[in-house]
């Protein structure tokens, strides 16, 4: 028995001539449970400004959505799951009163709906790779109990001065929206996708998780493990409320998981004359996080308190000789305008198409797909850039982005087996050494009957130079396999083939800016 009730038990009552009114019935004693414990879970959230720049003082709290929520005892066991609402609330049972802590992960994890597979995790690669978490106090309920959780940002005004507990759920409520966009085109279970974030993540290199040199924001599969790293290193480059960055990066995930991307990556930019692999990877990035968060506009913010930045609009198109299929800013207009035209469902369709595409994944093979999946004018879209969209290879392109060696966009090997052929790569667009612009690369197409064949490529340059020769085979079914040798002047590779038409890739490694090399090459 309680006091309350003892005290009552014993007091008031009387024997006759007493005229006191009775006493009031006990209160019942609290309940022992179960208990609803219910909550929203929130971050806060840092907009971009006009210039690109992060505007702390336009911050907001959002919810945390699609997150794992877990209800601990004192001694850490799991009593109850559940994950929070798009509006992020949660609420778990408790079976009986004890000392409980609400925990919120950092993840999206799901299986068995009938949306798909979801497995999204934001851990700290400084930090042995720990999931993020954010924990409420420790608290005793006697009854039903509502207990909010939010994460703070860390700013202090001018600069960070505790933890920023936000960041790692900004980025899992960017990739809440992008998955979300996928699910509006087909249900599709996705691979496991680990997110690299910590606050020591910078700008710098040799490459080195543990430590945070991770040198840029970037997507890439190490081990068969999907992985997303992010840049958080304050006053010189934070991602986490990059909001457009961290969904480009998703944007390649994509590519991996349920398409194909061919690009050799390194350093691009607006103005660039890619290759039209890179132009069409890094502009669908940009292209698909507009769509992904339903705004145009991609921000970037870094500097001495974020205070720096830049700002591109997708929706607006290339001009001049910024116009055509080695362009980003092409690529990332068409893909933005595409989706204007036609809806988020044909990309998705033609995305998923180019897995086993015979030709590399450029705008070409991405434009022949959208055109099959929708009635929308995907050629008049694209001929308002520049580009002749006939087919997947890009028969009868007349913009030869300044040099007619640039023509046609694939070279046909017309030789009898066993005959040469020459074709020359060249890097007059690669001041900066980077290996991926245009004229750096030579498609090369040809047909052969079923059985094993050997690709030899020689050297044919008159330079003393050493040369590396490198291809990348594509079968018709849309299989890859690298020829990457360091064998001076020379690269072979032996292979069974199916008949059909194959291409090739082929570059110099040791090309260098300005310079030309020519090979002979020939089917065995």
């Amino acid at each position: 028995m309680s006091l309350v009730a003892a005290l009552a038990a014993c007091g008031g009552g009387g024997g006759g001539g007493n005229n006191t009114a009775p006493s009031p019935p006990p209160p019942p004693p609290p309940s022992s449970g179960p208990y609803t414990i219910t909550g929203v879970a929130t971050y806060v959230s840092v907009p971009s400004s006009s210039s690109g720049s992060l505007n702390y003082a336009a911050s907001t709290d959002k919810p945390i959505r699609g997150a794992t929520v877990q209800l601990l005892s004192s001694n850490g066991t799991v009593l109850a799951t559940t994950t929070t609402s798009t509006a992020g609330a949660y609420s778990v049972s408790l079976p009986t009163s004890q000392a409980v802590m609400v925990r919120v992960r950092a993840e999206i994890k799901r299986t068995g709906t009938t949306t798909g597979d979801r497995d999204i995790q934001i851990v700290d690669n400084t930090g042995g790779n720990a999931l993020y978490v954010l924990d409420s106090t420790a608290f005793t309920p006697t009854a039903d109990t509502m207990q909010n959780v939010r994460a703070a940002s860390g700013w202090g005004g001018s600069s960070y001065t505790s933890t920023r507990a936000a960041g790692p759920f900004s980025i899992l409520d960017t990739l809440y929206s992008a998955q979300a966009k996928i699910e509006s085109a087909a249900p599709v279970s996705l691979p496991t996708l680990k997110v690299y974030w910590s606050v020591n993540n910078k700008p710098t290199s040799p490459f080195n998780a543990a430590t945070g040199a991770v040198i840029t924001s970037f997507f890439t599969v190490t081990g068969g493990v999907r992985s997303l790293y992010l840049l958080g290193a304050a006053d010189t480059d934070t991602d986490e409320y990059d909001t457009h960055v961290v969904a480009h990066e998703f944007g390649h995930y994509l590519q991996n998981a349920i398409s194909r991307d061919d690009s050799v990556g390194a350093s691009h930019g607006s103005g660039d004359k890619l290759d039209a692999r890179v132009a069409f990877s890094e502009g669908w990035g940009n292209g698909w996080s507009g769509i992904a968060l339903g705004s145009p506009i991609y921000s970037d913010s870094f500097g001495p308190g974020q205070s720096r930045g830049f700002n591109l609009d997708v929706s607006q198109p290339a001009t001049g000789a910024d116009r055509g299929w080695y362009s980003e800013t092409t690529s990332q207009y068409l893909v933005w305008s595409s989706n204007a035209a036609a809806g988020f469902a044909p990309i998705y369709t033609a995305l998923t198409a180019l897995r086993t595409s015979p030709a590399y994944t450029t705008l070409y093979n991405f434009g022949t797909a959208l055109k099959a999946a929708t009635a929308a004018d995907i050629t008049g879209l694209y001929a308002s850039q520049n580009i002749v969209l006939a087919d997947a290879f890009g028969t009868g392109e007349t913009n030869n982005g300044g040099n007619a060696a640039n023509l046609p966009v694939y070279k046909i090997h017309a030789a009898a087996a066993g005959v040469a052929q020459n074709y020359c790569v060249r890097a007059e667009n690669d001041s900066g050494n980077d290996g991926n612009k245009l004229g750096e690369y030579v498609y090369i197409r040809f047909s052969v009957a079923a059985g094993t064949h050997t690709l030899t490529v020689t050297r044919t340059s008159s330079t003393t130079t050493p040369t590396d020769p490198d291809f990348v085979l594509l079968t018709s079914a849309g299989a890859k396999t690298s020829a990457e040798s360091s064998t001076d002047n020379l690269e072979t590779l032996s292979i069974a083939l199916p008949t059909g038409t194959h291409a090739i890739a082929l570059s110099d490694f040791k090309l260098t800016f300005n310079g030309t090399s020519c090979f002979d090459f020939k089917v065995d």
